[in-house]
């Protein structure tokens, strides 16, 4: 009908850019079945990069993660000092000649010296292997900006052993000072990173669906800008 004409036309112009969109949607949820392993299980390694510490991934990592999904669900996780598990290795490996002159051996921390990713991540995957005795399917690296975004999404936490509320703003000169300086224990610098993990955990889980896409765009974000990478 005529006056139906106007719309129609509309849309058979716009009709291809929602076939792609579709088509992009199906590739991202096959992506993240994948990745979670809906009928099985996955193990992958998340380095939290100082990107004001720079490496040629993006910063030096001074914690991790290790997250195990089991059928499409996060089944458990770790947060540590690397410096904790690359204590554990057995062996004396001599690093890269331009690095001798920070460290004498080679270890997990300082596996990121390669600029092309893949070859990065397989030798992080091995150092963690030797040092854990443990394989993982991949490694996710995440630097200082992303949790800003993140912290912009799901609030302030309270940081109440602390005495701080660390915000999106404060972020990153907050967790380097409480790191670098005013740590508590000596023994563990990073504590204030494994505490807070499982704090940003559960406000995700318990975010809203809103939330929840705009911390899927956040990762979208991240990966388009480098500051998150993925093997």
């Amino acid at each position: 009908p005529e006056d139906k004409r106007a719309t129609f036309a509309d849309f058979k112009e716009k009709f291809p850019q929602l076939q792609e969109l579709v088509t992009q949607g199906s590739e991202f949820a096959q992506f993240l079945e994948t990745l979670v392993s809906v009928r099985g299980t996955k193990r992958y390694l998340v380095m939290f990069q100082n990107s004001t510490e720079l490496r040629p991934t993006g910063g030096f990592p001074g914690s991790y993660a290790l997250l195990t999904f089991e059928r499409g669900r996060l089944k458990e996780y770790k947060v540590d000092d690397i410096y904790n598990i690359d204590g554990q290795i057995k062996e004396l490996i001599i690093p890269p000649k331009q690095l001798q002159h920070i460290t004498p051996t080679w270890a997990m921390r300082d596996t990121n010296w390669f600029i092309d990713f893949p070859n990065s991540a397989k030798k992080i995957m091995s150092f963690f292997k030797k040092e854990s005795n443990l394989s993982v399917d991949g490694v996710i690296t995440i630097n200082p900006e992303v949790f800003v975004r993140i912290l912009k999404i799901i609030g302030p936490i309270e940081m109440s052993a602390y005495n701080m509320t660390v915000t999106a703003d404060n972020f990153l000169v907050t967790i380097q000072k409480e790191v670098e300086y005013d740590r508590k224990d000596d023994s563990r610098p990073k504590q204030i990173i494994m505490d807070m993990t499982p704090i940003v955990l559960e406000r995700l889980y318990s975010a809203d669906h809103t939330a929840w896409l705009e911390v899927f765009n956040t990762f979208v974000k991240g990966l388009e800008q480098k500051d998150m990478l993925m093997y």
